[in-house]
């Protein structure tokens, strides 16, 4: 699954969609027709923009997180949907709506993934903690972890550890 706004596979875009509709309702209201769901814990409304705007412009990719083996305590979450283009076998270019979801450590580095493996765990995490990460426990730290699948590939998904 691609981390960036690079091509990725027709079956990904498939997965990432289909992720979406698994969605929380909160989730799937907020991005339908090219919203943005976010949850950031910042009381200061001016900061809680800031971050939101500067995480969606400046986000690393997620697998930064799996080389380091850091896990983060997340300030904040957002869910939104890119348009990525796909090359397919013929050599035409389609575009695709992808869901793009974008963490926020408490240092304020933002990172994100486009894996519906990735939004899957998200949509975990709202069910079982509330969609308001202001909410969530304070010890919760998030680890990216790399699974392989039956036929080898690889998926991203969150991890919590203590």
């Amino acid at each position: 699954m691609s981390d960036t706004n690079s091509i990725i596979l027709a079956s990904e875009v498939e997965a990432s969609k289909q992720a979406l509709k698994n969605a929380p309702v909160v989730v799937k209201r907020e991005v339908a027709e090219g919203g943005m769901f976010a949850s950031v814990n910042e009381p200061d409304d001016f900061k809680r923009k800031a971050l939101t705007f500067n995480a969606t412009q400046e986000s690393l990719p997620m697998r930064v997180l799996i080389e380091s083996g850091e896990a983060i305590k997340p300030k904040g979450i957002i869910v939104r949907v890119d348009q990525l283009e796909n090359e397919e076998k013929d050599g035409t270019i389609t575009v695709d709506n992808v869901p793009c979801v974008i963490i926020i450590a408490d240092d304020g580095t933002a990172y994100m993934s486009h894996s519906g493996m990735i939004l899957n765990s998200v949509a975990a995490l709202i069910t079982t903690y509330g969609e308001d990460v202001a909410l969530w426990p304070d010890g919760i730290r998030l680890a990216v972890i790399e699974v392989p699948s039956q036929r080898g590939r690889r998926f991203h998904r969150l991890k919590i550890v203590f």
